[in-house]
């Protein structure tokens, strides 16, 4: 509802602070695809996302930041920083190994 009453506005820029919490996973995979449509034909720049819903991160950030402990810890294209070893050890964890 936010995000709609925020687009209601015509905005130029949209930032967004967990706008996915407490959504069920397909909700989430719509909006994410609604948003990405709004950012290339709306024309409206979304550089702002705080998030934690990895699926929506990968969906649409074409860049993050990671922060630990009110430091920077990484800043790089997505697949990039997903694949930085401290934020698998720090966030992503590991498998369970059978």
């Amino acid at each position: 509802m936010e995000i709609a009453r925020s687009l209601a506005m015509r905005p130029k820029l949209l930032l967004m602070d967990e706008a996915l919490a407490g959504m069920h996973p397909k909700d989430i995979d719509e909006l994410v695809t609604s948003l990405k449509r709004i950012r290339d034909e709306e024309n409206i720049a979304i550089i702002s996302m705080v998030e934690h819903i990895m699926r929506a991160v990968v969906g649409f950030a074409e860049r993050v930041v990671v922060m630990h402990q009110g430091k920077k810890l990484v800043d790089a294209p997505t697949a990039e920083a997903l694949r930085d070893q401290r934020v698998i050890d720090i966030y992503l964890g590991r498998p369970v190994q059978e």
